[in-house]
């Protein structure tokens, strides 16, 4: 037997045994107490059943048990008292069925309410989701018409620096596309695979540094998810710095590799680790540096709530940078 099914029997038993309870007390009152009353705690407790035949069953039956009293009780009392007694009686157990079916219907018309609320939302929650899908196209769509016109206008550029600029900032936007157009693939849109994101922006710098035979390796760990807020500055500091160790770390012949580690810390602080194994530079150039790339760095670090020191103790180039999620307030 299961539970439900348990709960269903549960409330007929008792309101069966105070039927009897109060019928053996109701056969041993004199006809002036109108015995019938306690039936009414039978009518509540067939409430719990939550359907209204049992009730009327209830009903039905303690209505046949107070007239059964009235019959097989000691005879005492004026007659027309008895016989108010027992209408009182009758019409107090009517009283209570209307009562606890209206009680019934009102909570039944509040779960139906609520119900219908609960679907309303759900619906405008799909449409919601869906509009911001299509936000998150339309945003990646634009950033690549902006990229498409800077490598447009940088084929009218013969100056080989200026047309590097506007590379650099071709790939600067597309890691911003990127986050967007994750955002419209998945069902999260509160936050990124950040995992899946490096792989492909590192992946895609790569490829435009070194060609599809790229010979530069690249590893990355990051087992975390990231909201839009976070992942789109933290994108734009790694994009420099992979950007930079493509640039000057490697020889144009030389095989090297490239390193990403993300790790949650106490939420909202993680720690990222990203290094290669080039050639390196020293602090001094780090902290002081008037390169557009490396500013871009302190400032995307400050953006995140984080701190970036570069780890002189290894080999290459090393960064340590400490940064939190950013929260909307």
């Amino acid at each position: 037997m299961t539970d439900s099914h348990r709960n269903q029997v549960h409330p007929i038993v008792y309101s069966t045994i105070a039927c009897v309870l109060v019928l053996i007390v109701d056969l041993n009152l004199e006809l002036g107490i109108a015995g019938g009353v306690p039936y009414l705690i039978v009518i509540f407790l067939m409430s719990y059943q939550k359907e209204t035949r049992y009730i009327l069953y209830a009903a039905i039956i303690t209505s046949i048990l107070t007239v059964v009293g009235y019959y097989f009780s000691p005879s005492g009392g004026e007659n027309y008292k008895v016989l108010t007694n027992r209408f009182l009686a009758l019409l107090a157990i009517w009283s209570s069925y209307y009562y606890v079916i209206q009680l019934l219907k009102s909570q039944h018309d509040r779960i139906q309410l609520g119900k219908a609320y609960a679907k309303e939302l759900e619906e405008r929650n799909a449409e919601k989701e869906i509009l911001l899908k299509e936000i998150h196209h339309r945003v990646k769509n634009n950033l690549q018409v902006i990229t498409g016109l800077l490598s447009l206008q940088a084929a009218f550029i013969e100056d080989q620096k200026v047309k590097n600029i506007f590379s650099y900032s071709q790939y600067r936007i597309n890691s911003m596309a990127m986050v967007h157009e994750m955002l419209y693939k998945t069902e999260d849109l509160a936050s990124i695979d950040f995992q899946e994101y490096l792989d492909k922006l590192v992946g895609d710098l790569c490829k435009s540094f070194r060609g599809d035979n790229s010979d530069i390796k690249y590893t990355v760990s990051s087992a975390i998810k990231l909201n839009i807020d976070t992942s789109i500055p933290l994108g734009l500091l790694i994009n420099e710095v992979v950007t930079n160790s493509l640039k000057y770390a490697f020889r144009e012949a030389q095989e090297g590799e490239i390193k990403i580690a993300i790790t949650a810390l106490k939420y909202p602080n993680f720690k990222m680790e990203i290094s290669d194994n080039g050639v390196g530079f020293d602090s001094e150039t780090f902290r002081n540096s008037n390169s557009l790339g490396l500013k871009l760095i302190h400032k995307l670090a400050l953006q995140l709530n984080g701190n970036i020191e570069k780890d002189n103790s290894k080999n290459g180039t090393h960064y340590i940078l400490t940064f939190q999620e950013i929260t909307q307030i």
